[in-house]
């Protein structure tokens, strides 16, 4: 919830919109209270242990919805250079090359072309075209998603919070749910943006549904920066990313999923620091 609030508050325009985006939740959030139908005794704690993650469902949706203009507007070479790095990183920290397996080998092959793609813009400027912008947003969202699911599945695996003594693994934890907050909203829009490339009902491949492929097309395109990022700045997170994953790779500070957020959050907080140091 704090990693929601403080995301809200970086991108939101206007106080009010958070206040609405927490009413309307709330609201929604009630239905949990609802008797189910297959429900012989209404037990009002059950429904209420459950109740938090239904506010943050909605909330999620809300937010992704109310802030799509301002979350989609963030797509640079420099993002889908560390994503990349990221998703090629997990691979080596899960030993996913060990796998003998011809799908795990047809996917990692997929992923290694369109990783040296992110890697061939982010240090050339050759001109970001149409098509490239759709292929590096395409992939941006199938690595967040992949990254999403893996950091939920392991965050839901460790102890729960109330559950420890030592403030050292308490501060541990809230860590990985905050960050997990802090990204939410944009793991719920690539989501949507990639669920939206399938068919609906009523448009399996038809002309409609071939209109609606291009407004998908077209959101991918816009949602990413046609300038190129500076030549130097790709070339300092490729030195500076591999020696972080590969100091926590033989030392085991943070979990592997944990240290691909935490550079998704201090890397761009990094540049973002010195260029307001650079203008003051």
């Amino acid at each position: 919830m704090l990693g929601l609030l403080v995301e809200s508050i970086r991108i939101a325009e206007k106080w009010s919109h958070i206040l609405w985006t927490f009413a309307g939740s709330f609201i929604a959030s009630l239905i949990i209270f609802f008797p189910g139908k297959r429900e012989h005794s209404y037990n009002f704690e059950s429904h209420l242990s459950l109740w938090p993650y239904f506010f943050l469902f909605f909330f999620i949706v809300i937010s992704s919805i109310v802030y799509s203009g301002r979350t989609k507007v963030r797509l640079t070479e420099k993002t889908t250079l560390m994503q990349s790095m990221a998703i090629i990183y997990l691979v080596i920290d899960y030993d996913l090359l060990k796998i003998e397996n011809w799908l795990m080998y047809t996917a990692l092959g997929i992923g290694l072309v369109f990783c040296l793609f992110s890697f061939f813009n982010a240090v050339t400027y050759f001109r970001l075209s149409r098509s490239n912008r759709l292929w590096l947003s395409v992939w941006s969202s199938i690595i967040m998603l992949l990254l999403a699911l893996d950091n939920i599945l392991r965050i839901y695996s460790t102890e729960a919070i109330e559950n420890t003594w030592q403030v050292s693994d308490a501060l541990y934890i809230g860590l990985q749910y905050f960050l997990l907050g802090i990204s939410a909203m944009y793991i719920a829009r690539n989501a949507i943006m990639l669920i939206s490339f399938l068919p609906g009902k009523g448009t399996f491949f038809n002309a409609q549904y071939f209109r609606d492929l291009r407004e998908v097309k077209d959101e991918h395109i816009d949602r990413y920066d046609e300038n190129q990022s500076y030549i130097g700045h790709s070339l300092i997170l490729i030195i500076v990313t591999p020696i972080f994953y590969y100091i926590n790779y033989n030392c085991q500070f943070v979990p592997a999923h944990l240290a691909v957020w935490m550079s998704f959050v201090l890397f761009p907080f990094a540049f973002m620091i010195s260029r307001m140091q650079r203008r003051g």
